[in-house]
């Protein structure tokens, strides 16, 4: 009876900690800033980056009940990983870009899904398709770090493509 207590009230402070105010900040997305800022924890932290996933996926599944915000999620987890991935970019962390790569086409991909599954919120497909455009550039000049014969810019070339693919299906 007691583990049952301290695991209700190590949920409950993880709940109201950590949790709820991520989902207040999922109320309204914010359009992604010319300059894209870094991430507090990225990939080479280690633990902190796994609790943080860990951490956006509880508040995806909890924020199921209200499509809208979670389509304004998606779109601060969008900038997240663009953020993560123009750290990786400047730090010419090349072991970790093909991941961040795929994790970022990933979530544009989810948001794209999530989108065409909810008719009511069919109206936001041109919003989509805008967020992905301006992505576009910024992933765009991420790709002028690298010469257009490397992986590295073919992972961020595939990252064009799939939001170019993406807005294709939104329309």
């Amino acid at each position: 009876m007691k583990k049952l207590l301290l695991t209700f009230l190590a949920v409950a402070f993880l709940l109201t900690v950590f949790i709820v105010p991520c989902i207040a900040n999922a109320q309204s997305g914010t359009p992604i800033a010319p300059t894209v800022n870094y991430e507090k924890v990225n990939m080479e932290n280690g633990i902190s980056y796994l609790l943080k996933r860990a951490k956006e996926k509880v508040i995806l599944f909890i924020l199921s009940y209200n499509p809208q915000k979670k389509l304004n999620y998606y779109e601060k987890l969008l900038d997240v990983r663009l953020a993560e991935l123009k750290f990786i970019v400047d730090n010419k962390d090349i072991a970790n870009i093909q991941v961040s790569s795929q994790r970022y086409f990933s979530t544009a991909g989810q948001m794209t899904s999530f989108v065409l599954s909810k008719p009511e919120l069919s109206s936001q497909k041109e919003n989509l398709k805008k967020i992905f455009e301006k992505r576009i550039d910024v992933i765009e000049n991420l790709m002028t770090s690298y010469k257009d014969t490397t992986a590295e810019w073919r992972f961020l070339r595939d990252d064009v493509n799939y939001l170019k693919d993406y807005s294709a299906l939104l329309k």
